[in-house]
């Protein structure tokens, strides 16, 4: 189970950095903070199975959403009585280590670009 749990955790970071470096430019972004639990909750797989989800849907929330996942593989181990190794649904293990990576690797990247426009800007100095 930690191998789940810190995948999405690390994934949640990597958005979390996307919105900080959104805050230091665009001031008012509660509205998206807001919408991306919505999505969390409907597209993460935590109410319904991402397998039972139309395919596209669940493409989309396997490489964007950071804890659909970590979901599905908690949900392969504990329900399914699999193991981690050999995870039935989504993209595996090597997907389950790889996105969260990949995410928290684009938030950093993100995070510098909008925190140095805030510099060019001007408006950094007011935080």
């Amino acid at each position: 189970m930690p191998v789940p749990l810190a995948a999405v955790v690390l994934g949640t970071c990597g958005l979390a950095l996307v919105l900080c470096g959104m805050t230091l430019v665009f001031r008012r972004i509660e509205i998206i903070t807001q919408l991306s639990v919505a999505v969390y909750a409907i597209a993460g797989g935590t109410l319904v199975p991402l397998a039972a989800m139309p395919e596209p849907v669940a493409l989309l929330s396997r490489l964007a959403v950071p804890i659909a996942p970590g979901i599905e593989a908690t949900r392969d181990i504990l329900l399914g009585g699999h193991s981690l190794t050999a995870l039935p649904t989504g993209w595996g293990l090597g997907w389950l280590l790889a996105q969260p990576v990949l995410l928290t690797a684009t938030g950093v990247v993100v995070f510098n670009r909008l925190e140095r426009l805030a510099q060019r800007r001007g408006t950094l100095g007011r935080h």
